[in-house]
This record gives structure tokens, sequence and C-alpha cells, in this order.
């Protein structure tokens, strides 16, 4: 289990924790004036990476409400959950129809909320801007961020030639919810793991 990580770019500096995981990812560079605003960016029109993860957050919003109907009405919360699911089903097909995500290789991360660390065909230099859209598992929820390159490391790999570290300079607060609670219940199962 890794360390806390120092993040946030505003107001105080509030601390995230680093675990290694392995999620699909892909990334390309961008111009700097291609880099959507903060507010143009949380107002984006859905794509299939956006829709799961804002119904992720909304499934988690609403945990404690479906909790209350099931208790008085069982019948009903098994049918919002049936619901549920075929929603679910939709958004993940929705998915893996993006850009040929369902045949993109798992990548070893080092991830937090506040940055992502991973392995490279080539080099990226200090400063770029990047789009990095990544698939947290089991859910297969997708997630969009834009980030600058912190660091280009040569290593070696047999598979990649550099490692790079990227912060998060734009990511939706909702997925910043997601990818901690993501990263929360790694965590627990690593925890458990190694008690065993």
């Amino acid at each position: 289990m890794a360390g806390p990580d120092n993040g946030g770019k505003s107001g105080e500096r509030r601390r995230y924790f680093r675990i290694e995981d392995e999620i699909t990812l892909f990334y390309r560079e961008v111009e700097e004036g291609a880099l959507p605003d903060s507010e143009s960016f949380k107002e984006e029109a859905m794509d299939g990476f956006s829709l799961t993860a804002t119904l992720e957050y909304l499934d988690q919003e609403s945990g404690f409400l479906f909790r209350t109907i099931e208790k008085s009405h069982p019948d009903i919360a098994s049918y919002l959950d049936v619901l549920n699911q075929k929603i679910n089903l939709i958004s993940k097909a929705v998915l893996l129809k993006e850009e040929g995500v369902a045949e993109l290789p798992a990548s070893k991360v080092n991830i937090s909320a506040s940055g992502i660390s991973f392995f490279a065909d080539l080099e990226v230099k200090a400063g770029s801007l990047l789009e990095v859209k990544m698939i947290l598992p089991p859910a297969l929820t997708g997630l969009v961020t834009y980030g600058r390159v912190v660091y280009c490391e040569p290593v070696e790999n047999e598979d990649y030639s550099h490692r790079l570290a990227v912060d998060y300079i734009n990511i939706r607060e909702q997925d910043r919810d997601v990818l901690i609670r993501h990263i929360v219940k790694r965590q627990m199962r690593q925890i458990r793991k190694e008690s065993d």
C-alpha cells in the first residue's frame, strides 16, 4: 500500500493516498489552447466515459435513499435495482465501443486523486499537457481528466521506454469522488489480502 500524496490545487491542500493498480489507460498530448477551461469541462456534453462516471457518482449519492426505500418497500427497491442494472449495462456497452477500448490491455499505474504515474512507449516532455482517459475495474467506470506531465524518466523495461508522472489540472469533482472511492476499495482489498 502506498503512502499519502499531497494534492489539491486551490485553497487548503488536501491529502490523497496513492496505490499501485491495474487499469485501462490511454492518453494523448493536447495543445495549451485546446485545453478546456474548468467550467466548460464540468459542463461538457457526456460521452461514454463521463456517462459511466456520472452514473457511478449518482449511485453513490443515492445509496442512502435506496436503503430507506428497501426497508419500507422491498418490492419497489428490487424493481429499482433491476432498472439500475439495465442502465449500467447500457452505459458499459457504450463505454466499450469508444475508441476500441475493449482491445486495450491493462496498464500498471500508481494512482491517486491528484495524479497518476504510468509507463509509456515514447518520451513526453515535462510540462506537456495530456488528455488522460482511464477505465477503473471492476465496475468499468470511465474517467476523463487533463493533466500536466511532471516528469518523464527513461526506464529499463522490456515493454516500455519511459515512466511518466502526471498531475491532474482539470478533473470534475464528482469524478475525483469516484476515484477516491475506487482507491479506498482497492486499499481495503490489499489490507484483507495481507492479513489472510
